[in-house]
This record gives C-alpha cells, sequence and structure tokens, in this order.
C-alpha cells in the first residue's frame, strides 16, 4: 500500500533536522496522501 510506504518515510524521518518539534507535520502528509487536498 501507497500509504504504508509512506508512514514507513515518516516514521523513519528525522524530523529534528528540520527543526520539527513534536508530531510530524501531517498536513504534508496529507499532501502526499491527497495531492488534490
Amino acid at each position: 500500500e501507497g500509504s504504508d510506504v509512506v508512514l514507513k518515510v515518516v516514521n523513519d524521518t528525522d524530523w529534528g533536522r528540520y527543526k520539527v518539534k513534536g508530531d510530524p507535520p501531517f498536513i504534508i502528509v496529507s499532501h502526499i496522501l491527497l495531492p488534490s487536498f
């Protein structure tokens, strides 16, 4: 499933590198899963 791949990437991404505190930017994830969004 494509969503599983995205979740794996999200989980493996070092969000600290992007200065993201707390939860990952789900808006970006939603944009990946729903390009029309």
